[in-house]
């Protein structure tokens, strides 16, 4: 490997490793990447999957339009955080991370390098894979829905 991922882990904002995430909780993804020769750009990206191994979530430096790593020296360490909400239901869930030239020629992957375990919410299904925040708004006798006024 041209550039290796080092060590990777969940910490709370404060930067400190944990092994349990709230739902709907802020988190950091820590990355330590090494180049073992001089290149770069590079481009960090990482997954989620549940345990069946279907993707949930997928995300890289280059598809949320961040500008890549720069050229690194060979012995060269580079720390990446990546901030993130825990939009999971409970379960268990496996972090994979990705370390990639421009052209997404991977240097290297940790597959499954993370178990995330999310503890569930009193207010969603204890069956639901994710948690999408929901509050009520509006609850009214007479309503119209904007479509309906269309028709």
């Amino acid at each position: 490997h041209l550039a290796q991922i080092e060590a990777i882990a969940i910490t709370d904002l404060d930067g400190r490793p944990i092994s349990r995430v709230k739902s709907l909780g802020t988190y950091h993804l820590a990355c330590r990447i090494k180049a073992n020769a001089d290149v770069g750009p590079l481009v960090f990206g990482w997954l989620v999957r549940d345990k069946r191994g279907l993707d949930l979530f997928g995300w890289d430096m280059q598809t949320g339009n961040c500008e890549p790593i720069p050229p690194m020296r060979a012995g060269e360490m580079l720390k990446v955080v990546i901030r993130f909400q825990a939009n999971l239901g409970a379960g268990s869930f496996f972090v994979t991370a990705a370390v990639a030239d421009t052209n997404q020629h991977k240097h290297d992957v940790r597959f499954e390098a993370l178990e995330m375990l999310v503890e569930g919410s009193s207010d969603i299904y204890a069956t639901s894979v994710a948690n999408l925040g929901p509050r009520l708004v509006e609850a009214s006798l007479q309503a119209q829905i904007a479509d309906e006024k269309s028709r």
